[in-house]
């Protein structure tokens, strides 16, 4: 007998008296976090008067920070978290770390929050959001039981593979429509020009005409 798959979830309505208010989750990697980019851009383009804001390491928010699509960037507090962690659990500083992210969050009154990373450190922030709907994935792509802090989940089908493509699924069955491609764009600030100016500068090399490829990836990845 073969096995059913999930049942679609209940889509989500936006309010009708007034722009939603959004959160999307992607913590990490930097990849991942590029991969989660269309997803923001087809719901700005969905929801253009939304409040749309992002919790993110802060290793990755620099991919975000120069957006002008995104209204907030919430930096989840990671190294000060770890370093709270190390040796015995010190619970002042655990909770000076992480307690101004979980306000900043809350201050959203979000009416969603979208988990895009679906592990246990994304649930917890998902949880702590205070978002009226926690959606995300489930399982079996659900690892480490995320899939507990959502109050409904999805499962793209196995036939979409790319990131991008998976994202992007997940987001159309919170919707109940079909979200399409919308090409992100980078936008490069002027502080972002300055370091590759300098770096350029400082090695000793032309100061134009560079395609930039990053071909690998993390040890973990």
């Amino acid at each position: 007998m073969l096995a059913q798959r999930p049942k679609a979830p209940k889509p989500w309505l936006p309010p009708r008296n007034r722009p939603p208010r959004l959160l999307i989750l992607r913590l990490s990697a930097l990849g991942d976090v590029l991969h989660g980019l269309p997803v923001l851009s087809a719901l700005r383009a969905k929801f253009p008067d939304a409040q749309i804001d992002w919790a993110v390491e802060d290793r990755a928010a620099g991919l975000l920070e120069s957006r002008s699509d995104l209204d907030r960037v919430l930096i989840f507090p990671r190294k000060r978290l770890n370093a709270a962690l190390r040796g015995l659990p010190n619970p002042a500083a655990l909770l000076s770390a992480g307690g101004g992210f979980v306000r900043a969050m809350r201050a959203g009154a979000y009416d969603v929050a979208l988990d895009l990373q679906g592990n246990l450190k994304s649930g917890a922030v998902l949880w702590a959001s205070g978002a009226a709907l926690r959606f995300g994935l489930g399982r079996p792509e659900a690892r480490e039981g995320s899939q507990i802090f959502t109050q409904r989940r999805a499962v793209p089908r196995r036939s979409v593979r790319h990131r991008v493509e998976r994202n992007l699924a997940l987001a159309s069955a919170l919707l109940g429509e079909p979200l399409p491609y919308v090409a992100p764009g980078f936008p490069v600030g002027d502080a972002d020009r300055a370091t590759a100016a300098a770096l350029i500068r400082d090695a000793g090399l032309p100061e134009a005409g560079y395609t930039v490829l990053q071909p690998g990836t993390s040890g973990f990845g």
